[in-house]
């Protein structure tokens, strides 16, 4: 079988909140990376191994046309940041929460809390939805694919519907995990950290994790619809 090339990917800008303009092998590709009205985006791609291929375009030659935005350096060590701190504060507010947050009355008002949370969550998708440029048009039958490069005993033989069955257990056990957690407990640090926090970055975090989703993997270039 011939070796694939594998190259680094790194963002360059964005152009909206779905394409971002990368650099692959010094040529330069729009990514097809957060579709918002895309319901798999908000179930399943807090996991990183959900998140090894994207479609891409070659604008190497046509790069002017688009009007990319500056890329928010910050991002790209905000997701190693955000999970180091979040392990620690998990530890702390369950085994040592702190009594002066804790109020009772959270946990009676459980049904106004998931109104509330349910409400910022439309609220976060719409701003993710109002952030798409309606004028950029992409010709699919012009895509690259973009495949992340990985160990055979990673990528796992399961059938595509039973990955689908284990994404959807995975995401209803964590994210619920997260919302009862924190009113269980009847501490505001705690209903903070898991119920808001918690349950909006399974949702959404994928959305500005770009480079660190690209740092995990090399990545090789096919033709798109070549392999499956």
């Amino acid at each position: 079988m011939e070796k694939k090339a594998n190259y680094v990917a790194r963002v360059v800008g964005r152009l909206d909140n779905r394409y971002y303009l990368i650099e692959v092998h010094n040529r330069l590709y729009v990514i097809d990376y957060f579709n918002p009205k895309d319901i798999r985006n908000y179930l399943w791609r807090f996991n990183t191994y959900n998140n090894t291929e994207y479609l891409i375009y070659d604008v190497t030659e046509q790069v002017e046309q688009y009007e990319v935005k500056p890329f928010n350096i910050w991002l790209e060590n905000f997701r190693k940041v955000f999970d180091i701190v979040s392990i620690v504060l998990v530890f702390w507010l369950l085994f040592f929460p702190p009594k002066f947050a804790n109020n009772p009355m959270i946990f009676s008002s459980w049904r106004i809390i998931l109104i509330l949370f349910f409400i910022g969550a439309l609220l976060i998708f719409l701003v993710l939805n109002l952030g798409m440029d309606k004028t950029l048009k992409f010709n699919f039958q012009d895509a690259l694919l973009l495949r992340a490069t990985i160990k055979e005993n990673k990528k796992g033989s399961n059938s595509s519907f039973f990955k689908v069955i284990q994404h959807l257990i995975t995401f209803i056990l964590l994210f619920s995990g997260c919302l009862f957690i924190g009113i269980f407990n009847s501490n505001y640090l705690t209903l903070l950290l898991f119920t808001f926090i918690g349950g909006y970055s399974i949702l959404f975090i994928y959305a500005i994790s770009i480079q660190y989703n690209l740092n995990r993997f090399k990545f090789h270039i096919i033709k798109n619809k070549q392999e499956a």
